[in-house]
């Protein structure tokens, strides 16, 4: 039998594909929880906007910095491939382990207690909480 042609993605997604899924991340995962901390700790809500203008300009260079890996890179694998590159099988792999076993476990719990929070608001009187 022949060999089987290598299989490659085709890129399906574009720039607003990319927005959304950006935006739909950070607003479902805790943009509703932060905000009253931050104003608590910096005392304004016009320093606490500097903040979250500062913390979104850094955000945005961290995007443009995976989407120049992206197209530098043209093998699946997105993280993982660019630390297989830059140090090394054995880094990579380690990163998928806390990735699978830290990461994104945090990042799912983190999730379900802001909709728990929210989600206990629409039953209970601020008396009847904690």
């Amino acid at each position: 039998a022949a060999p089987a042609a290598p299989t490659e993605l085709k890129a399906r997604l574009n720039l607003g594909h990319a927005v959304s899924l950006a935006v739909g991340q950070t607003i479902g995962s805790g943009i509703f929880v932060s905000p009253n901390d931050v104003v608590k700790h910096v005392g304004s809500v016009g320093m606490s906007l500097v903040i979250w203008l500062i913390s979104g300009t850094l955000s945005m260079c961290g995007a443009l910095t995976f989407c120049e890996l992206g197209t530098m890179f043209k093998r699946s694998g997105g993280e993982y491939q660019y630390i297989k590159a830059a140090y090394g099988h054995l880094a990579s792999f380690l990163y998928l382990w806390v990735c699978g076993v830290v990461r994104n476990g945090m990042g799912c719990a983190a999730i379900a207690l802001t909709f728990a929070h929210y989600f206990t608001d629409l039953f209970m009187n601020e008396d009847d909480k904690y």
